[in-house]
C-alpha cells in the first residue's frame, strides 16, 4: 500500500476509472465523465481536494493498483473527507480496505485533523459493515443518521 505521486497519473486514471466502470453506481461521478479529464486534472486530483490537501493511496497486487482511497481535507475545519474508495471484486475482503482506511486515518492525523467523514450507500452493506467496523458511525445524532441525497454520512474522531 502506498501514496501515489503527481507523477503517477497512468497509475490512478487506470485504478479510478476501472472503478467507475465496475462499480458506477457506488460514485457520485461517472466513468464518462472521469474519461474525458486531460492529465492537468488527474495530476490535481492526486494532490489535492477541492483546492485542499489530499492524497490519494493504493494498494498494488502483482504489479497492478487493485485498490484506491482519496482523502482530502473537508471545507469543515479539522475534518478530512473520504472522497472515494474502491477494491477489484477480485480482492475484496483480503483487508485491503482495513489497509487503505489506516493510511487515510494517519494521513488526516498528521494534518492535524480531527475527524473523517465519508458517504456510503445504505446498499452497499460491505462497506457500510467495513466503515462501522473501522469506527465510523452515523453523523449527527446516534439514533438519527443524516442523509445526503441517498448517501448515508458516517463520521469517524481520529484524535
Amino acid at each position: 500500500m502506498r501514496q501515489l505521486h503527481a507523477s503517477e497519473v497512468d497509475v490512478y486514471r487506470s485504478v479510478r476509472l476501472r472503478a467507475l466502470a465496475c462499480d458506477p453506481a457506488a460514485f457520485e461521478s461517472s466513468y464518462e465523465r472521469e474519461a474525458s479529464f486531460d492529465d492537468a486534472t488527474w495530476r490535481s486530483r492526486l494532490a489535492t481536494f477541492a483546492g485542499r490537501p489530499g492524497a490519494v493511496f493504493v494498494v498494488d497486487i502483482d504489479g497492478r493498483a487493485e485498490a484506491m482511497m482519496g482523502i482530502g481535507q473537508g471545507p469543515i475545519e479539522a475534518q478530512a473527507v473520504v472522497w472515494g474508495m474502491w477494491v477489484a471484486p477480485a480482492f475484496r475482503r483480503r483487508g485491503y480496505g482495513e489497509q487503505l482506511l489506516a493510511a487515510g486515518f494517519a494521513w488526516a492525523r498528521g494534518f492535524g485533523l480531527e475527524s473523517i467523514s465519508l458517504e456510503v450507500f445504505p446498499a452497499n452493506s460491505a462497506a457500510v459493515a467495513l466503515y462501522q467496523a473501522a469506527g465510523f458511525r452515523p453523523a449527527g445524532a446516534a439514533d438519527a443518521p443524516t442523509e445526503s441525497g441517498q448517501a448515508l454520512t458516517l463520521l469517524l474522531s481520529v484524535q
